[in-house]
This record gives structure tokens, C-alpha cells and sequence, in this order.
């Protein structure tokens, strides 16, 4: 199993290493909202607010891609263990020209260094809930 989907470019011997880089997240809806009043999704998206999250709340854990049973992928990123002290805010009803942009990590010490989102099972869903569709794109940014 790879950790990228892609091999990945070689950085020039000769290129300085970057002071520090940053991984913007951007989610958005693929739903097609049929009702003008629609049910929430069946998984809502939810972020955790950043400064609510401690260092020590982040725990190790690896998301593994796959397809039809085969793991494709993985990466390793922090999930936060539960506290009282974390803020949460969720997104049931994202409409196709909504998106939500954050940051999964940060190598700058003097911020935070990452918006912990998870997906639920959304229990004020009805039965007919529409199901969640969206994309994700990750990135890197680099400054040197």
C-alpha cells in the first residue's frame, strides 16, 4: 500500500527546505436539493473549533482509502480524544454552492495546528434523509 495515490515529485538537492507549509482542507456538497425545505443529511459533516483542542487531546490515527476491499492509500493524521472543552459546530443541510474551507494541519508552532472534522450519523435525520454526497481536495502549501 502507498501512502500517496501518486509518486511524488523529487524536491532539487540544491532547493532550501521550507520554513513551514500548511494543509487546507475544502469540503463541498454534491447534493441535488430537490425540497426547498430538505431533511438533514443522513452524516453530517462537524469541525471542532481549533482552540478548543489541546496538543495532548490529538491522538494518532490512519485514514485508509480503499476500493472494493483493496487499500489504495493511507496517511496518518490526529483524531482528539474526548474532552468537555471542545466546540463543535455541524453542517446538515450544505447546499450544492456551499463549501467549507479549513485547515487540517499546520507546522507553525504559535498556532493551531489543525481543525479536527469527523463525519456522524446525524441523529435528527428522518428516515428519509437525503444521503450525503460530497467532495474533498486537500493540499499543500509551502513557504520558504
Amino acid at each position: 500500500m502507498s501512502t500517496f495515490p501518486a509518486e511524488q515529485p523529487k524536491p532539487s538537492p540544491d532547493a532550501p527546505p521550507p520554513a513551514d507549509y500548511q494543509v487546507p482542507h475544502a469540503q463541498r456538497s454534491l447534493q441535488h436539493l430537490e425540497r426547498s425545505h430538505p431533511s438533514p443529511e443522513d452524516v453530517t459533516l462537524a469541525l471542532c473549533k481549533a482552540r478548543t483542542v489541546s496538543p495532548d487531546d490529538l491522538l494518532p490515527s490512519e485514514a485508509i482509502y480503499d476500493r472494493d476491499g483493496k487499500d489504495l492509500w493511507s496517511f496518518e493524521g490526529p483524531v482528539p480524544a474526548h474532552s468537555s472543552r471542545h466546540r463543535w459546530c455541524w453542517f446538515s443541510d450544505m447546499t450544492p454552492g456551499a463549501a467549507l474551507v479549513f485547515k487540517t494541519y499546520d507546522s507553525a508552532p504559535d498556532v493551531a495546528r489543525c481543525v479536527p472534522h469527523v463525519a456522524f450519523d446525524n441523529p435528527d435525520a428522518n428516515h428519509h434523509a437525503v444521503p450525503r454526497a460530497s467532495i474533498e481536495q486537500r493540499a499543500i502549501a509551502y513557504w520558504f
